[in-house]
């Protein structure tokens, strides 16, 4: 029986991403855990998976918990990744599922 396995995940090339997250995020030092959380949270909505686009690039808001403050951030997908930046200096980095 063969079983197929996915590529294995790791960290985003650089060393801007200090942090990784639950759930495979990966943060910036001006970027919270939960915020960016937030923002994997509304890419997903702004583009549902399977969803047929061609942008590569979205705008979207996320709220943040530490700050109790909503903030602008721009995705780029690049493969199966997405890099968000805005807000104060954030970062955001997750896969794509």
């Amino acid at each position: 029986m063969y079983q197929f396995h996915p590529p294995r995940r790791h960290s985003p090339p650089g060393g801007e991403f200090i942090t990784e997250c639950a759930g495979a995020l990966f943060v910036n030092s001006h970027t919270s855990c939960p915020f960016a959380q937030n923002v994997a949270g509304q890419y997903n909505l702004a583009n549902p998976k399977g969803a047929a686009s061609g942008a590569s690039s979205w705008v979207i808001d996320a709220w943040s918990p530490v700050t109790n403050q909503n903030y602008t951030m721009t995705c780029v997908r690049e493969g199966d990744a997405v890099i968000c930046r805005g807000g104060n200096d954030a970062a955001v980095f997750f896969y794509i599922e």
